[in-house]
């Protein structure tokens, strides 16, 4: 159960963030790139956290 919460968790997590971002940054401040770029750096953030919590393990 826990490998399946890690695999669907973030990729909901980011879409979610990139249609926040898109919304709350995007349109006030007319930047159309907006939703990608915060999908990334949540995706970004979510592979970081992977890479550390499997080097601790080893």
């Amino acid at each position: 159960m826990e490998k399946i919460v890690k695999r669907v968790i973030p990729p909901v997590v980011t879409f979610l963030a990139g249609y926040l971002g898109g919304g709350l940054i995007g349109i006030p401040m007319n930047w159309p790139d907006a939703a990608s770029v915060t999908a990334i750096a949540v995706m970004g953030s979510f592979i970081l956290y992977r890479l550390e919590e499997m080097e601790s393990k080893n």
